[in-house]
């Protein structure tokens, strides 16, 4: 079985970046013992989640840091994709739903013959 130790290593490394491949490599281990780990030990499990999760939090963090960065130099597509992933504002519309959107109701009005034509106010 593996030692506190690696265990604590790698749960470590997990919470920096929440790559399992690289906090195995780290802690010494490789990704099937880590798994067979989880599967034997359900408290190591929670917690080697918990360190997922706050790994890719972190990780996260530092990309998006990253990418406002390059963006606030100007890079049209970086800000497009951070603007449409981050704001309902500017998410692209699926063709689909745009094809569906329903049409405003249309008025109509039937002349009897030597009616004068309807002007836009008296469509109302």
């Amino acid at each position: 079985m593996i030692k506190g130790r690696i265990k604590k290593k790698l749960l470590e490394e997990l919470a920096k970046t929440g790559n399992i491949s690289i906090s195995c490599s780290k802690a010494g281990i490789s990704r099937a013992t880590y798994y067979r780990l989880i599967k034997k030990c359900p408290e190591f499990s929670e917690a080697a989640e918990e360190a997922e999760f706050l790994g890719r939090e972190n990780t996260i963090d530092i990309v998006e840091w990253s990418l406002i960065k390059k963006a606030s130099g100007g890079d049209p597509r970086l800000i497009e994709f951070y603007l449409s992933h981050n704001s309902k504002r500017y998410k692209p519309v699926p063709k689909d739903e745009r094809d569906n959107e329903p049409l405003p109701p249309i008025q109509i009005k039937i002349l009897n013959p030597g009616e004068p034509p309807l002007k836009d106010d008296d469509l109302q």
